[in-house]
């Protein structure tokens, strides 16, 4: 079971069940997967998650005042009887199902299993933190290509290289996608191209994609934006850092519903969505207006 599952979505509940002031700080977790001690660990983080939310100046009260009861996560895996389950929305309780399809592996057990014709040695948990090792590859991509990816295992790698490159290329031409009836735009890299960018927007937030040269240029201090934010799970940290600073600067843009924010990374998927869902909670209501 991954760590998202048996940790953090059990955090993720316990924290807006006292946020909400329905729970005290209980973490339910898997008793199979998470000890004793671990548990307690855990459930000294609640306090200091609440408060961050707290502070974080948005209005969750109204956001989540239709949550009638306790969030409670279920866990559904192939050992599981689903039948035994039950009705799992009863007594106040809101269940969060947290199903995992991979099979439980002990250790030192070794697990074939076959795709077609071939076999393959399963290894528990290899789809992890796929930023890791699969070089840019997406499942979307892996599926299109699969039968050349499989073909030959000597240039697998190098052809999983060139089709990244490729879809890379193809999204930063893309170019940018204005979000509902907002003034924020959200881009890949060439959206924030210089001087076409200037022709359509009066400020621009670039995520960490690589920067044009003309961007840094001091005239356009006041309204040029560079968040150094890396790439997939390594820029988690770094994403959280940057969303004070992000939203300070795009507040004098986004309330003047004549100007336009463009708010981009390298292929306008990943960071800049992160940051412009930063913007958006802080400035807009329910019906997109800020």
């Amino acid at each position: 079971m991954p760590d998202s599952f048996s940790k953090t979505i059990p955090i993720w509940c316990a924290v807006w069940n006292v946020f909400r002031s329905v729970g005290k700080g209980e973490v339910d977790v898997p008793g199979n997967v998470v000890s004793v001690s671990e548990k307690s660990q855990m459930e000294l983080l609640v306090p200091g998650f609440v408060r961050e939310l707290e502070s974080a100046g948005i209005d969750f009260k109204k956001t989540v005042g239709g949550l009638k009861g306790v969030l409670k996560p279920v866990w559904v895996t192939r050992d599981c009887n689903v039948e035994e389950l039950g009705d799992l929305g009863t007594g106040g309780t809101i269940p969060v199902i947290c199903v995992c399809a991979s099979a439980s592996v002990g250790s030192g057990r070794r697990v074939e299993a076959s795709f077609g014709s071939d076999s393959y040695l399963y290894v528990q948990g290899a789809a992890d933190d796929h930023e890791l090792w699969a070089q840019g590859l997406t499942p979307r991509l892996f599926w299109k290509h699969q039968h050349k990816l499989l073909a030959d295992i000597d240039s697998c790698e190098q052809l999983a290289g060139e089709l990244v490159a490729k879809q890379s290329s193809d999204v930063e031409g893309s170019g940018y996608n204005f979000v509902g009836s907002t003034n924020i735009a959200v881009g890949g890299r060439t959206s924030g191209r210089p001087p076409e960018c200037w022709q359509t927007f009066d400020a621009v937030i670039n995520c960490g994609a690589p920067e044009y040269q003309d961007n840094r240029d001091e005239a356009l201090k006041s309204k040029y934006l560079y968040l150094d934010i890396p790439e997939g799970k390594r820029g988690q940290v770094q994403l959280g850092k940057s969303i004070e600073g992000a939203i300070r600067f795009a507040k004098r843009f986004v309330e003047n519903p004549g100007m336009r924010l463009l708010v981009h990374c390298s292929q306008g998927m990943d960071r800049s969505v992160g940051i412009s869902l930063a913007i958006l909670a802080k400035y807009f209501g329910d019906q997109g207006k800020a």
